[in-house]
């Protein structure tokens, strides 16, 4: 049995005149299953609405600058 082949995926969101943001990352097979993946991690973090989410492949990451 073969291991399924995941990507990373961060989400390019927005509200409505607002700015986008970008949030994640998660690992996923395919661009639907990110897309629902960042809106159940949306879900646990924000008692809000889920803005509006498109996957983009990438991984989002901070680097101190120390």
């Amino acid at each position: 049995m073969s291991r399924p082949v995941l990507r990373n995926w961060c989400g390019l969101c927005q509200y409505p005149d607002r700015k986008s943001f970008l949030f994640g990352t998660v690992q996923a097979e395919s661009e639907l299953e990110a897309l629902r993946e960042l809106e159940a991690r949306w879900a646990k973090i924000s008692p809000y609405p889920a803005p509006s989410i498109a996957p983009l492949p990438g991984v989002l990451a901070f680097r101190d600058e120390a």
